[in-house]
């Protein structure tokens, strides 16, 4: 029996693209006959370490772990435990200069440079990039943002700093309400980069309410390649994020 570890604040109907990805571990599992229990990276009331809970209390034979915010010490008590761990998708900072740790994630300045060098490689010139306030600081969205800047630039395009906008979470909710209240942004911008399809995907129906058509009128891209995103139209354009190959290399 495998632990799936997840962070809380993503199992929700703000996370797309990790429901997907947590299908597909799912599946990766079974092909290997193992069970799995999936648990929060931690209890939100006290603090608590589920991913080590698990494992004192004998229920799991390893561990895929979700977290960004997973403490050296949570993950020190686990090797003392002798249960083989690997971080996937999200992996703390200090983890990636840590031999004994493993992981597995997408190579997301890559994913924001293709994003970047797609809008620039249409003509557009000044651009806005979008992602929630509690991962502004995150590895995974700072490599999106500075892969986007500079496949913007690699082709003559830019982004204002006002035009790095936070929201309070990236749902559908918040890119349709960012929409609806963007009079400066569509102004000064000609398109945008969503760090989540979902937000993306309510961006585009909050212009579309406005009667601004996309892509005749504004440019916008997504990040996940979640199923959502063919159910519109138009299809939302985005980048893929290899969630096949992800939970391929952490069951392995």
């Amino acid at each position: 029996t495998i632990g799936v570890i997840v962070p809380y604040c993503q199992v929700s109907e703000t996370s797309l693209f990790l429901d997907e990805l947590l299908q597909q571990i799912r599946v990766m599992l079974g092909k290997h006959q193992l069970d799995c229990i999936v648990a929060y990276d931690e209890n939100p009331q006290h603090q608590e370490s589920h991913a080590l809970r698990l494992v004192r209390q004998g229920k799991v034979d390893g561990l895929l772990i979700a977290s960004s915010t997973m403490s050296r010490e949570t993950v020190k008590a686990l090797e003392e435990e002798g249960v083989p761990a690997i971080f996937y998708h999200l992996v703390p900072r200090w983890a990636l200069e840590e031999p004994s740790v493993h992981w597995v994630h997408h190579d997301n300045y890559r994913g924001g440079w293709l994003a970047g060098e797609y809008l620039a490689s249409l003509g557009h010139r000044h651009l806005a990039c979008v992602t929630a306030a509690h991962y502004a600081g995150e590895r995974e969205f700072t490599h999106r943002l500075k892969g986007f800047q500079e496949g913007l630039s690699s082709l003559g395009g830019s982004m204002a700093d006002a035009h790095l906008l936070l929201v309070e979470e990236l749902t559908w909710e918040a890119g349709r309400e960012l929409a609806q209240e963007a009079e400066k942004l569509l102004k000064e911008t000609s398109g945008i980069f969503f760090h989540a399809d979902q937000a993306a995907l309510g961006f585009i129906k909050g212009l579309q309410e406005r009667g601004i058509e996309v892509p005749a009128d504004y440019s916008v891209i997504g990040y996940d390649d979640v199923r959502e995103g063919f159910m519109t139209t138009p299809e939302l354009t985005t980048i893929h994020q290899p969630r096949e190959a992800i939970s391929t290399l952490a069951a392995a």
